[in-house]
């Protein structure tokens, strides 16, 4: 059996209709649309609704208050 790759493209402030591929889209990303066939994730949930945070937990695989990242640093 051949072994499946993924790509996890983390990329910030793109609200829904200006992603592509879908039908209320504003814009066109036909090499994203190419990507994204086969796996589209249109009900997601977030450990925490700030990016940072979102990406520790989402890189360590622990939830922010476990690795200390509740919020922006600064």
């Amino acid at each position: 059996m051949m072994k499946k790759n993924i790509i996890l493209l983390m990329t910030d402030q793109h609200r829904a209709d200006y992603t592509g591929g879908r039908p209320d889209s504003k814009i066109s990303t036909p090499n994203l649309e190419k990507l994204a066939e086969g796996a589209v994730f249109l009900n997601c949930y977030s450990v925490n609704p700030v990016c940072t945070p979102m990406r520790t937990a989402l890189i360590t695989g622990r939830y922010t208050h476990q690795i200390g990242t509740l919020k922006m640093a600064g």
